[in-house]
C-alpha cells in the first residue's frame, strides 16, 4: 500500500474504533441502568423479606404464599404510583412557574410603548421631511406636483411619495437626502 492508502486506511480504522467506543459506552450505560433497577429491586425484596419474616413468626396464624405475593405486588405498585405522583408534582410546579413567567412577560409587554417613536423622534422626522422638501424646492425638483405629498419613511428614513420609495427618482433627491441627514 502507498502512504496515502495507509493514511486513508488508518483514518477509517480510527472512525471504526470511535464508533465501537460509542457503542460500548452505550452498552455500559444500559447495563448500569439495569444494575440500578436490579439493586432497587433487591432492596425492596430485602425489606419485604424482613417484614414477611416478622409476619411469619406472629402467633396469630399462618401466612399463605398468595398473601406474600399480593403484598409484594402492592408494594411495587405503591412505589410506582409514588414515583408517578412525585413526577406529576414536579411537572405541575414547573408549569406553574412557567405560567407565572409567561404572565410576567405579558405584563411587561403591555407596558411597552405602542409607538416605537418618541415625540422627539417624530419631531425630528417631521423636521427632516420639511428640510428635504425645502431642498427639493431649492434644487427645482418638479417630478411631483405637490411637494407636501413627500414624507420620510419611519422604517427606512428615506423619502417616500404615497408609500413609494423615491431613492431612484433622481440625483436631486439623493443630494437633498444627504443635505437633510447632514443637517
Amino acid at each position: 500500500m502507498t502512504s496515502e492508502e495507509n493514511i486513508v486506511h488508518l483514518k477509517s480504522q480510527k472512525e471504526l474504533f470511535k464508533l465501537t467506543i460509542v457503542q460500548k459506552e452505550n452498552q455500559i450505560q444500559k447495563l448500569e441502568e439495569k444494575l440500578g433497577r436490579l439493586s432497587s429491586g433487591i432492596t425492596t425484596l430485602q425489606s419485604l423479606a424482613t417484614s414477611f419474616r416478622a409476619d411469619i413468626y406472629k402467633l396469630n396464624g399462618e401466612i399463605s404464599d398468595s398473601e406474600i405475593e399480593r403484598k409484594i405486588f402492592l408494594k411495587v405498585q405503591l412505589k410506582n404510583y409514588t414515583t408517578c405522583l412525585e413526577n406529576f408534582y414536579l411537572l405541575k410546579d414547573n408549569l406553574i412557574r412557567l405560567s407565572a413567567d409567561w404572565q410576567s412577560n405579558l405584563e411587561k409587554t403591555e407596558t411597552l410603548p405602542k409607538n416605537k417613536f418618541t415625540e422627539e423622534d417624530e419631531n425630528k422626522l417631521n423636521f427632516l421631511a420639511k428640510f428635504f422638501r425645502n431642498n427639493l424646492n431649492k434644487f427645482g425638483y418638479r417630478s411631483v406636483n405637490n411637494l407636501n405629498y413627500i414624507s420620510i419613511s419611519k422604517e427606512t428614513y428615506l423619502p417616500i411619495i404615497n408609500k413609494f420609495d423615491m431613492k431612484f427618482d433622481s440625483l436631486l433627491v439623493i443630494i437633498s437626502v444627504q443635505f437633510g441627514h447632514l443637517h
